[in-house]
C-alpha cells in the first residue's frame, strides 16, 4: 500500500530568517496576529523587512479562535485581496491564518468566478504547535465551549520561517506548556497507528531536542542555543504528526482543554503520562516495542524489562512536569470538579469523535474514556490490570510416543478424546497405564494427547516416593538422566530406560501477551497465591507459543500445599524476575 509523506512546506530557519521576505516588496501583504505583537514591536520586525510591500494588518485573534474570527479576519482583507497572508504568533494565531485564507479564496472564487490564490507564510513566535508544517488547525466553538481539530491539505503554508531571534522573550511559563506540546507531538506520532520511516525520524530527533532543550531554557530563559533547537524541534515534531497523526493524549486535551479552559500544553503534558499508560497496558508488540524505542532515547533510563521500561518513561515525565510545576490532576490545578462532572458525558463523545484519537495505538471504548476522565481528575495515574494466571493443576500423566502406544494398546490404535484441557489441540485421553517399578507400581494413570514423538512420563514428589525413584524437577523434554520406569497396559509392557520428571512450574502464554507484560521466553517470574493458605510460587518458568492460553501448571502437591484449585488466580509478586 502507498503511503505519502509531503516535504512542503519551504522551511526557513535561524537567527534573522525573517530577511527573506524581503521578497515581498511590491506586493500586497495580510498579516494575521494578535495585539500582544503588535504592541510588542514583532510585528514591526517582520514588516521592517519589507519596507515597499503594502501592508494590511488584522492583530484581534485570541486564544482558541473561532469561526467569528476568521469571519471577521476575512471581512477585513476582502477588498484588499492580498497576495500574501503572513501567520504571526503562536498557535492559535497559525491557525486563524489558516483559516481566513481558504475563508477568503473561497470567497473570491463564489463571487468572481475565477479563484485566487493566496500564498500563506507562517512564522511561528511560540515552539509548539508545528501549525507551520501542518495540514491541521484547531478552531473553537465558543458557544459549547469545544475545539475541533480541521485537517486539509489547503491549509498547509506554502513558507515556514523559524526565526528564534521571536521566541527568546517568551516567558518560561509559555515556552514550558509550549515545549511539553513539542515533547507530545513527538512521542504520539512516534506510536501513532501512521507511523513511518519518515515520521519516525523526525519524532525521535524532536524527542531528543526536546529532552535535553526543555530544561535548560527553564533554568535559563535566555539561553539562546536552547531556545534556538527547541524551536527546531517544534517543527520536526509538527512534521512528524502531519504524516503520522497523533492519539488520544490530543483527542482528550482539546475536550478538556477546551471546555475547561485550560492552556493546550499543559493539558497535554498532565495527560501524556496517563496516557502512556494506559496504551502501555492494551499495547501490542509493536507498540510496546515503539515505546521502549522513546524509553531508550531518554537519559537515566536503564534497560529492562519492556513494561519496566515504559513504567521509567512515564516516571521521567512525571518528574518532568514536576520540575516545570504542571500539575498531576484536574484537582491539583484547582479545577471545580463539580462542574467538571457536568461535563463528563460531553467530554467523553467529544474524545471519541476527535480526529486525533483515531490514529492512537489502542482503539478506546466510552468506558475507557470514562474511565480516563476520573484518573486525570483524582489520582493522574491510570490503574492499569494486574498480571493474574488462572491455575491449571496436572495430577500425574504420560506422553506416549506412537511405538509405545502400538506397544500398549496395540498396533495402530489411537488415543480417545476424554476431555480437552486449556491448552489448544491438547486432551485428557480415555487410556490408562500403571507405572510400575521394583519397589511399587500406581495404577490407572492417564495419558495426555496427542501422541509426541518421546515417552514423558510425570509424577509428584510422593509419587516418587510410592515408586521408589528420584524423579528431577525438570522441565517437558528434558529427559536426560532422568529415571526409567516400566509402563503397563492393557496389550502389553515398555521398560523405559528414562524419562520420569517432576515437572517444573511454569505458565503458557502466547507472544501477544508475554509482550504486553514484558516476559520473554525462559524468563522466571514470582507468582503470589492468596487466602488462607497464602504464598509464593517462585521461579515459575514462562513458556511463550503461538495459540497458548495464559495458565499456571503446577501440580497437585504444590496446590493443595497453596490451598489452590483449577481456575483460581494468582498474581505476579512485586519481588521481581528471574533470567
Amino acid at each position: 500500500m502507498a503511503s505519502e509523506f509531503f516535504s512542503s512546506p519551504r522551511v526557513y530557519f535561524g537567527n534573522g530568517s525573517v530577511n527573506v521576505l524581503s521578497r515581498l516588496n511590491n506586493k500586497k501583504v495580510a498579516i494575521v496576529t494578535d495585539e500582544f505583537m503588535l504592541t510588542s514591536g514583532r510585528t514591526a520586525y517582520v514588516t521592517d523587512q519589507m519596507p515597499q510591500a503594502t501592508v494590511s494588518i488584522y492583530g484581534k485573534v485570541r486564544p482558541d479562535p473561532g469561526t467569528d474570527i476568521l469571519l471577521e479576519g476575512a471581512a477585513q482583507f476582502k477588498a484588499f485581496r492580498p497576495d500574501v497572508i503572513i501567520a504571526l504568533g503562536g498557535g492559535s494565531s497559525l491557525d486563524a491564518a489558516k483559516g481566513i485564507r481558504v475563508t477568503l479564496e473561497d470567497h473570491y472564487q463564489q463571487t468572481g468566478g475565477q479563484s485566487k490564490s493566496i500564498e500563506l507564510i507562517a512564522i511561528p513566535t511560540t515552539s509548539g504547535s508545528g501549525s507551520e508544517v501542518t495540514s491541521y488547525a484547531i478552531i473553537s466553538d465558543p458557544q459549547n465551549g469545544r475545539k475541533f481539530p480541521l485537517v486539509s491539505q489547503a491549509l498547509v503554508p506554502d513558507t515556514a520561517i523559524l526565526d528564534s531571534e521571536l521566541v527568546l522573550s517568551l516567558p518560561r511559563h509559555i515556552a514550558v506548556d509550549t515545549g511539553m506540546d513539542v515533547l507530545t507531538h513527538a512521542i504520539e506520532a512516534l506510536v501513532s497507528t501512521g507511523a513511518n520511516d519518515f515520521s519516525d525520524a523526525l519524532a525521535e530527533k524532536a524527542i531528543a531536542i526536546t529532552w535535553q532543550s526543555l530544561p535548560q531554557i527553564y533554568a535559563d530563559e535566555k539561553n539562546v542555543a536552547a531556545r534556538t533547537h527547541m524551536h527546531n524541534a517544534s517543527c520536526m515534531a509538527g512534521m512528524a504528526f502531519n504524516s503520522a497523526g497523533l492519539g488520544l493524549v490530543h483527542g482528550m486535551a482539546h475536550a478538556v482543554g477546551g471546555m475547561l479552559h485550560i492552556a493546550h500544553g499543559k493539558i497535554n503534558a498532565m495527560l501524556l503520562p496517563l496516557v502512556i499508560e494506559f496504551n502501555a497496558a492494551h499495547a501490542s508488540p509493536e507498540t510496546t516495542a515503539r515505546y521502549c524505542q522513546c524509553a531508550r532515547m531518554i537519559p537515566g533510563i536503564a534497560p529492562a524489562e519492556p513494561q519496566q521500561m515504559i513504567s521509567q518513561l512515564v516516571e521521567k515525565i512525571r518528574q518532568l512536569n514536576l520540575q516545570f510545576g504542571i500539575p498531576r490532576t484536574l484537582r491539583e490545578l484547582g479545577t471545580d470538579l463539580a462542574v467538571f462532572e457536568t461535563m463528563r458525558l460531553s467530554l467523553t463523545e467529544t474524545a471519541l469523535a476527535d480526529g486525533c484519537t483515531a490514529s492512537n495505538p489502542y482503539t478506546p471504548c466510552r468506558r475507557d474514556i470514562d474511565q480516563l476522565l476520573s484518573c486525570i481528575a483524582e489520582t493522574g495515574e491510570y490503574p492499569a490490570p494486574q498480571f493474574t494466571v488462572p491455575v491449571g493443576i496436572s495430577n500425574r500423566h504420560v506422553h506416549l510416543c506412537r511405538e509405545d502406544m502400538d506397544v500398549l494398546f496395540g498396533y495402530g490404535s489411537t488415543l480417545t478424546c476424554l476431555k480437552k484441557v486449556r491448552q489448544p489441540g491438547q486432551f485428557a485421553a480415555e487410556e490408562t497405564v500403571t507405572l510400575r517399578t521394583p519397589k511399587g507400581e500406581i495404577a490407572n494413570v492417564r495419558v495426555l494427547g496427542p501422541l509426541r514423538s518421546t515417552t514423558q512420563i510425570e509424577i509428584s514428589v510422593a509419587d516418587g516416593f510410592v515408586l521408589g525413584v528420584k524423579a528431577p524437577v525438570r522441565m517437558s523434554g528434558d529427559l536426560e538422566n532422568s529415571p526409567g520406569i516400566e509402563l503397563v497396559g492393557p496389550k502389553g509392557r515398555v521398560s523405559k530406560s528414562q524419562g520420569t520428571i517432576v515437572a517444573w512450574r511454569h505458565i503458557h502464554i502466547s507472544p501477544q501477551e508475554a509482550a504486553r507484560y514484558g516476559l520473554r521466553e525462559g524468563m522466571e517470574i514470582d507468582l503470589e497465591a492468596q487466602g488462607q493458605r497464602a504464598g509464593i510460587l517462585s521461579h515459575v518458568l514462562v513458556r511463550i507459543s503461538a495459540g497458548a492460553v495464559l495458565e499456571l501448571h503446577i501440580d497437585v502437591e504444590e496446590a493443595n500445599g497453596l490451598g489452590l484449585r483449577n481456575g483460581d488466580l494468582v498474581f505476579r509478586s512485586g519481588r521481581g524476575s528471574h533470567l
